[in-house]
Protein backbone atom coordinates (compact mmCIF):
# COMPACT_ATOMS: atom_id res chain seq x y z
CA UNK A 1 0.00 0.00 0.00
CA UNK A 2 2.87 2.51 1.18
CA UNK A 3 4.03 1.73 -2.55
CA UNK A 4 0.78 2.90 -4.32
CA UNK A 5 0.78 6.02 -2.06
CA UNK A 6 4.22 6.87 -3.16
CA UNK A 7 3.49 6.60 -6.67
CA UNK A 8 0.51 8.55 -6.43
CA UNK A 9 2.35 11.36 -4.12
CA UNK A 10 4.89 11.14 -7.23
CA UNK A 11 2.07 11.69 -9.99
CA UNK A 12 -0.78 13.34 -8.81
CA UNK A 13 -1.92 13.91 -12.03
CA UNK A 14 -2.40 10.04 -12.29
CA UNK A 15 -4.81 9.95 -9.25
CA UNK A 16 -6.55 13.07 -10.78
CA UNK A 17 -7.20 11.06 -14.31
CA UNK A 18 -8.30 7.41 -12.77
CA UNK A 19 -10.70 9.82 -10.31
CA UNK A 20 -12.59 11.82 -13.28
CA UNK A 21 -12.46 8.35 -15.11
CA UNK A 22 -14.01 7.01 -12.35
CA UNK A 23 -16.72 9.54 -11.92
CA UNK A 24 -17.80 9.83 -15.56
CA UNK A 25 -18.18 6.17 -15.57
CA UNK A 26 -20.82 6.94 -12.39
CA UNK A 27 -22.76 9.10 -14.33
CA UNK A 28 -22.53 7.34 -17.63
CA UNK A 29 -23.78 3.76 -16.85
CA UNK A 30 -26.75 4.59 -15.16
CA UNK A 31 -27.61 7.66 -17.55
CA UNK A 32 -27.67 5.19 -20.51
CA UNK A 33 -29.49 2.57 -18.17
CA UNK A 34 -32.19 5.16 -17.42
CA UNK A 35 -32.38 5.87 -21.42
CA UNK A 36 -32.65 2.39 -22.55
CA UNK A 37 -35.24 2.05 -19.74
CA UNK A 38 -37.12 5.32 -21.40
CA UNK A 39 -36.76 3.96 -25.12
CA UNK A 40 -37.72 0.67 -24.20
CA UNK A 41 -41.02 1.64 -22.28
CA UNK A 42 -41.80 4.56 -24.64
CA UNK A 43 -45.11 4.62 -26.76
CA UNK A 44 -43.76 6.37 -30.09
CA UNK A 45 -44.06 3.64 -32.87
CA UNK A 46 -40.42 2.95 -32.32
CA UNK A 47 -39.03 6.42 -33.06
CA UNK A 48 -36.85 6.34 -29.95
CA UNK A 49 -35.40 3.35 -30.15
CA UNK A 50 -34.13 4.41 -33.87
CA UNK A 51 -32.93 7.29 -32.48
CA UNK A 52 -31.50 5.59 -30.02
CA UNK A 53 -29.64 2.73 -32.07
CA UNK A 54 -28.44 5.83 -34.13
CA UNK A 55 -26.14 6.92 -30.74
CA UNK A 56 -25.16 4.05 -29.79
CA UNK A 57 -23.89 3.22 -33.63
CA UNK A 58 -21.93 6.66 -33.64
CA UNK A 59 -18.28 6.19 -33.44
CA UNK A 60 -17.68 8.91 -30.75
CA UNK A 61 -20.27 7.29 -28.47
CA UNK A 62 -18.60 3.87 -28.86
CA UNK A 63 -15.38 5.18 -28.21
CA UNK A 64 -16.78 6.69 -24.93
CA UNK A 65 -18.28 3.84 -23.94
CA UNK A 66 -15.32 1.87 -24.70
CA UNK A 67 -12.91 3.73 -22.40
CA UNK A 68 -14.92 4.25 -19.61
CA UNK A 69 -15.78 0.20 -19.85
CA UNK A 70 -12.54 -0.48 -20.07
CA UNK A 71 -10.95 1.47 -17.12
CA UNK A 72 -13.99 1.27 -15.02
CA UNK A 73 -14.87 -2.27 -15.71
CA UNK A 74 -17.30 -2.63 -12.33
CA UNK A 75 -19.97 -5.44 -14.54
CA UNK A 76 -23.76 -4.12 -13.18
CA UNK A 77 -25.79 -7.65 -14.15
CA UNK A 78 -28.63 -6.68 -16.05
CA UNK A 79 -32.05 -7.27 -14.57
CA UNK A 80 -34.47 -10.51 -15.77
CA UNK A 81 -37.51 -8.71 -18.02
CA UNK A 82 -40.56 -9.01 -16.30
Amino acid sequence: MDAIHGFLAQYPILMHIVVVMGMMRMVFKPLTIAIQSYVDNSDDGGKDNAFWEKVKANPIYKGLAFVLDYVGSIKIPVAPKV
